[in-house]
């Protein structure tokens, strides 16, 4: 709580003091003068505090009337936000055959026994991969081939960037962890990966969301941003990609306004298209890119990287304290898997199934839904981001109902910290349309139809 700034603590007093006292929406709070005083601070620390409740949507101001309490807090409780964060984590260790809550592929899509033949031969080959001393910041012909690997779509990263991780969530935590302070401001998309909100509300982060990329210019302008967060291809969970032009606007706009770029580029091999897109890194050495193995060869081996540009040691140094290193038995079979082409080959078949697994899951949900709903077609990563007509009655009724179906779909508020996804569903497309996953939609259209 210490480390905290002065103005969060003030912020935080403030929430607690709305909730014990139960006090309702539109009641005017005490003016920024006032709360100077009582918490014997100067008025630009107490006006600080008002503002940052005014980003999190805790308080909305009024001109030449000051403060106001907003509705949204009421579900702002610290038990409210406990039993979120239990239906999420309750989703997402779903253990049901549709797979419909998850962003990754069934287990047959994956090389598993290529992988394993490789393991086998290398642990008798070299037993020093399991039992040895790890040391360094990644298996050396791993990094060599992520390096080759990046010539081919527009990066070129040094040796001692790269650090190797356990898994692609590791390296965006690295990531934010070793360029922001608390307190500082961080730009996100607006829907947006859960995760990257958990991380910053945990870091004591500010948080401003942008829904348009046409409006991060003015967001650039009203605020003071440290940090950006970004995945221009392929985005979890709308399935956004930014064309070359707009790529190249937001390098721009993090030079000009002096704002580091962290990049999550997960799904970028994982693409649909005709060649892969390039990741903003592509187009400054600057930006710090976070990336991953286990969306496109396994999610058991969590073995993720992240070329960290000018903030390498810092990762390093957090990296070492965090977790130390990296298995190095995984990292040896991946490097291997990539040298000997196995990649490639299974890259080529998993893109062409994944596409048609989008196609016939999302072609169902449209014809089950309501008619009106809206259904994205990204060309690229395992999600689909369904929007329900906002004219359906008695929506949060139904969609409660739907959860009570079974772990079907990851509601779309844990996507934003707005209200504007209440509407929205996120389904994963990566089992395909197994009877599992057909049963699954259709009883969800029925319910929203009903």
């Amino acid at each position: 709580m210490e480390n905290k700034p002065i103005y969060r603590r003030i912020a935080d007093s403030i929430i607690e003091s709305i909730q014990k006292g139960g006090i309702v929406q539109d009641t005017k709070l005490p003016s920024i003068r006032k709360l100077a005083k009582e918490y014997d601070v100067s008025n630009l620390t107490a006006l600080n505090a008002m503002r940052l409740l005014e980003d999190e949507r805790i308080v909305y101001a009024m001109p030449k009337k000051g403060y106001f309490v907003r509705s949204t807090l009421l579900s702002f409780d610290g038990d409210n936000i406990s039993n979120e964060k239990e239906q999420l984590y309750s989703l997402l260790a779903s253990e049901n055959d549709s797979g419909l809550t998850l962003s990754n592929g069934h287990i047959d899509l994956y090389p598993v026994q290529k992988i394993s033949k490789i393991m086998r031969k290398q642990i008798y080959q070299n037993p020093n991969l399991l039992g040895g001393c790890i040391s360094g910041h990644g298996h050396e012909l791993l990094i060599d081939e992520i390096i080759r690997r990046a010539i081919e779509y527009g990066c070129s990263f040094s040796k001692n960037e790269i650090c190797i991780t356990n898994g692609g969530l590791e390296s965006l935590s690295l990531a934010l962890r070793a360029t922001t302070s608390p307190g500082d401001t961080v730009l996100v998309q607006s829907p947006t990966y859960f995760y990257t909100l958990k991380f910053i509300s945990e870091l004591g982060l500010k948080c401003i969301s942008v829904r348009k990329f046409d409006d991060i210019e003015h967001h650039l302008e009203s605020h003071k941003i440290k940090v950006m967060v970004f995945n221009a291809n392929f985005n979890n969970p709308d399935g956004m990609l930014l064309d070359e032009s707009q790529k190249q606007r937001l390098v721009e706009l993090s030079k000009l306004h002096r704002f580091t770029i962290i990049e999550d580029d997960v799904y970028g091999d994982i693409h649909f298209t005709e060649r892969r897109p390039k990741p903003l890194r592509a187009y400054s050495s600057d930006i710090i890119l976070c990336n991953t193995f286990t969306k496109a060869i396994g999610p058991g081996l969590r073995i993720g990287w992240i070329a960290a540009s000018n903030h390498t040691s810092q990762v390093k140094e957090l990296k070492q304290s965090t977790s130390k290193y990296t298995a190095e038995f995984p990292q040896a079979a991946i490097a291997e898997f990539l040298r000997s082409g196995g990649y490639d080959l299974h890259m080529r078949k998993l893109r062409a199934t994944l596409a048609s697994f989008r196609d016939e899951v999302r072609l169902t949900i449209l014809e089950t839904f309501p008619e009106g709903t809206w259904v994205s077609k990204p060309e690229g990563g395992f999600v689909l981001w369904v929007k329900l007509p906002h004219h359906l009655p008695n929506l949060e009724t139904k969609i409660e109902q739907a959860l009570s179906l079974g772990n079907y779909f990851v509601p779309g508020h844990f996507f934003s910290l707005e209200e504007d996804y209440n509407h929205c569903l996120r389904l994963n497309f990566g089992f395909g349309l197994t009877e599992e996953v057909k049963t699954a939609i259709q009883q969800l259209g029925r319910t929203f139809s009903e």
